[in-house]
C-alpha cells in the first residue's frame, strides 16, 4: 500500500473552505465560476438614479454625468458604472468610463477563496452534477 502524502496547509484551507460552502447559494458559486449573466437594469442620468449611485458620482473626481446598472439574473449582483457621456470632436459621440463598482447580495463574499477558486467548482460540481 502506497502512504498517502501529507496534508499541506493549503489541503487544509481548501477542506475548510470547503466546509464553508456548504451554506452558499447554488447561484452565487454559479456566478463565482462562470460568470454573471448580467441583464440592463438602468441606464441614463446619473440625477435620476439611485441615492448611492448620486453619491458615488459626487464623490468621484471626474463627475460622471451618465450611469449604467447591469443586474445578474442568476445572483442578483449588480456591476455600477459611471461615466462622461457627450459629443467629442467633430461632433462625435464620446463615452468614457470612469470607474466600476460592484453591489453583491448579502452572502455572497466567501472569506478565504482567493487562492482556492477550483474549491467553488469542486462543490459546484458535487452539488449539482451528483459527484
Amino acid at each position: 500500500m502506497t502512504p498517502r502524502p501529507r496534508a499541506t496547509t493549503d489541503d487544509l484551507d481548501a477542506r475548510q473552505l470547503a466546509g464553508r460552502l456548504t451554506s452558499v447559494k447554488t447561484s452565487y458559486l454559479e456566478c463565482r465560476t462562470i460568470g454573471h449573466a448580467w441583464h440592463l437594469r438602468y441606464i441614463g442620468p446619473v440625477a435620476q438614479a439611485d441615492a448611492d449611485i448620486q453619491d458615488r458620482a459626487r464623490r468621484s473626481i471626474w463627475d460622471p454625468d451618465g450611469a449604467r446598472v447591469l443586474r445578474c439574473s442568476r445572483c442578483r449582483t449588480e456591476r455600477v458604472d459611471l461615466c462622461v457621456v457627450g459629443y467629442g470632436r467633430g461632433g462625435g459621440y464620446s463615452y468614457f468610463l470612469t470607474s466600476r463598482s460592484y453591489r453583491y447580495p448579502d452572502g455572497y463574499a466567501i472569506e478565504g477563496v482567493g487562492q482556492h477558486r477550483e474549491v467553488l467548482q469542486h462543490v459546484l460540481f458535487e452539488r449539482e452534477g451528483n459527484l
